[in-house]
């Protein structure tokens, strides 16, 4: 089988993360060392550890189409009750492909729903806070 582009891309890419691999990163607790979860969508053009400088180890991020929190509880569950976090972000963006015909407002009140459904749940725990991301700025910002 030969191999695609974006695979000989990815084994060299890989290769030279291997090379600068830093040691201290070796090890590293499962523990998120900020005791952070984010919630947020698969969307190719948000990378939370980009946008929030997050370090190897710092957080856990679950992602998934729309970034909803129905789907991520299974994930919160181990993230919370197995490796100690204690505050969540759930983090939706605008122009999402799950909600193609909806604006700003509308993505905002998907957040405040997925955040009251969190906070009602009897399993989950700790801070909960609602963002919205725009696609087109970078900039994220809290709904709730």
């Amino acid at each position: 089988m030969t191999d695609s582009q974006n695979i000989k891309d990815l084994v060299r890419a890989n290769e030279e993360y291997v090379k600068n691999f830093p040691k201290e990163s070796s090890g590293l607790d499962p523990r998120p060392s900020r005791k952070l979860l984010i919630v947020t969508c698969m969307d190719a053009r948000f990378h939370p550890s980009s946008a929030f400088a997050l370090a190897l180890g710092s957080t856990h991020i679950v992602r998934n189409a729309g970034g909803t929190a129905e789907e991520a509880l299974p994930s919160i569950r181990v993230s919370q009750h197995k490796l100690g976090t204690e505050e969540l972000l759930l983090i939706k963006h605008t122009k999402c492909g799950m909600y193609p015909d909806e604006g700003p407002d509308e993505i905002r009140e998907r957040v405040i729903g997925d955040v009251n459904l969190l906070r009602n749940h009897g399993e989950v725990k700790g801070s909960i806070s609602g963002w919205l991301y725009d696609v087109d700025t970078g900039e994220a910002s809290r709904v709730v």
